[in-house]
This record gives C-alpha cells, sequence and structure tokens, in this order.
C-alpha cells in the first residue's frame, strides 16, 4: 500500500510539471494565434519542434520547458498582446519592440519573475494597470513611444527594483508623481514628451543612484528644484520645452558628473551663472529660449 501511495504522489508529480511546461506550449500559441505576422517570425512556431526552440523562445536551464524570455522585437507583428502571456510565470525578459502591435496591455500579474518588460515603439493605448506591482522584480519597464494615457500611477513606487523606468513620447498627463523617490536605486527616469504638469516633485532629490533625469516637452512649471543638486551621479538633466521660470541656481560645481544640460524652451531670466563654468565634464549646455540677460561669463 506504502508503495503504491508513493508511486501515485510520483505520478500526480509528473503529470503537474508535464502540464505546466504544456501550459507554456499553450501560452505561446494562443498569441501566435492573436498576431498577424506577415514576416513569417512565427514560422518556427508550430507543434513539430520543441516551443524551446521556436523563434525568440528561450527556455530555462534549471527548469526544462519552462519559457524565461520572449524577445520578438522588430519582427513586423501586429494585433492585440494576448493575455495567455499572463500564464508564463517563469518569464524573465519580454521584448516586444518596434512592432505594430495595439490595443490594450494583458493582465501580466502572474509575471512575478519578470525583469524586463519592453513594449516600447507600438501603438498601445491604455492606462498602467496598477496590476503592474505584481511584477515586483521589474529592473526594466519601457511603454515608450506608445499611446498611452491616464496619470502616472503612484503604484509604480512600489517597484522597489527599478533601475530604467521610460515612459517618453505617450499622452500622460497628471502630475509626476512624488512616490518615485521610494525606488532608491533606480538609475533612468525618462518621463519626455508627454502632458505632465505641476512641479518637479522635491523628493526626487533622495534618488542617489539617479543618472538621467528626463522631463523634456511637458508643461511642467515652477522655478528650478534645488533638489537636484543633491543628485551627484546625474551624467543627464533635460527639462527644455517646459514652462519653468525665475532664476538660474547658482552654484552648478556641486554636480560634477553632469555631461548633458538641457534647459532651453522655458522662461528661465536672469544672468547666466559663471558656476557653469565649473562642469568641467559637459559636453552639450543648451539656454537657448529662454529670458537671461547681461553678459556671457
Amino acid at each position: 500500500m506504502l508503495v503504491l501511495v508513493a508511486l501515485l504522489l510520483f505520478c500526480h508529480g509528473v503529470d503537474t510539471i508535464h502540464t505546466s511546461a504544456d501550459g507554456d506550449m499553450r501560452s505561446l500559441l494562443e498569441f501566435k494565434k492573436a498576431m498577424a505576422d506577415p514576416h513569417g517570425a512565427l514560422g518556427s512556431w508550430n507543434v513539430s519542434t520543441s516551443f524551446c526552440q521556436w523563434a525568440g523562445v528561450v527556455c530555462s536551464r534549471t527548469h526544462p520547458r519552462r519559457v524565461t524570455k520572449l524577445d520578438l522585437g522588430m519582427q513586423g507583428l501586429s494585433g492585440a498582446i494576448s493575455p495567455f502571456l499572463g500564464n508564463l510565470t517563469f518569464l524573465r525578459e519580454l521584448n516586444l519592440s518596434s512592432n505594430n502591435l495595439s490595443g490594450k496591455l494583458p493582465p501580466l500579474n502572474h509575471l512575478r519573475k519578470l525583469e524586463v518588460l519592453d513594449l516600447t515603439n507600438n501603438s498601445l493605448h491604455d492606462t498602467i494597470p496598477d496590476a503592474i506591482v505584481n511584477c515586483s522584480m521589474l529592473r526594466l519597464l519601457n511603454l515608450s513611444r506608445n499611446y498611452m494615457v491616464g496619470e502616472i500611477p503612484a503604484i509604480v513606487g512600489q517597484l522597489s527594483h527599478l533601475k530604467t523606468l521610460e515612459l517618453t513620447l505617450n499622452h500622460f498627463t497628471g502630475a509626476i508623481p512624488a512616490v518615485i523617490s521610494n525606488i532608491s536605486n533606480i538609475r533612468v527616469v525618462d518621463l519626455s514628451f508627454n502632458r505632465l504638469r505641476g512641479n518637479i516633485p522635491i523628493a526626487l532629490g533622495v534618488l542617489a543612484n539617479l543618472e538621467k533625469l528626463l522631463l523634456s516637452g511637458n508643461s511642467i512649471s515652477g522655478a528650478f528644484p534645488m533638489t537636484i543638486f543633491n543628485l551627484s551621479t546625474l551624467e543627464i538633466l533635460a527639462l527644455d520645452s517646459n514652462m519653468l521660470g525665475m532664476a538660474l541656481p547658482t552654484f552648478w560645481s556641486i554636480l560634477p558628473n553632469l555631461l548633458r544640460l538641457f534647459l532651453n524652451d522655458n522662461m528661465f531670466e536672469g544672468p547666466v551663472p559663471p558656476s557653469l563654468a565649473n562642469l568641467t565634464e559637459i559636453t552639450t549646455l543648451d539656454l537657448s529660449f529662454n529670458n537671461l540677460q547681461g553678459r556671457i561669463p
């Protein structure tokens, strides 16, 4: 009897693993079914070949037949992203960038191992769903060059592993969420060319590892945020094409790593600060189209 019970448990365990692996294959086939594929990028996706050998699919070495990476960037695919991708629970990287994908973001809240989500340069129309917080291991979130709408949700501040947040060239509205300051290890924040308004949050000054802050092409107003001078690791600061005003700060020398500074197309006034000359690593400095006066230092 004990031997029989052990055998049944063993068979059940094997069946569970087999079913999970088959689930990955079914999810991929459902994704293919929803796609228009004019260039035949998914031509190898058929049951006569192991799905781990399909184009763009990478499987785990330690968990055979479980998909860990789906890389289908620049393949000319069109259609809506199938929600079945949310069943690939071992997935770590999802790259569908530079296709013609449309519709809404699918529910990906079961992808708790996901580290890279790159959907840039498509035609997605949606808000960022609160369920994105379930992808708690995300290191890169890139939704740039789509038609995303609504406010950037505060829930983004709970993605504590995020290193890169790129949402440029969308239709996001509202204020820059101050909770981005909770992502202590973030290095790149690119919210440029949206419809954001309000002030630059003072709280961003705590991001000790920030290297690129890109907020160009919005409707951000107020004075230059002094807390930016706490960001000693900053290499690129782009605040151009906004509605920032008042005088420029005078102590630029405390940003020793700054390489590119864009403050053009705002309403800054007063003199050009002589301390800009202390930015010895700078390669690009643009102060054009402001109300600056006086001599060039």
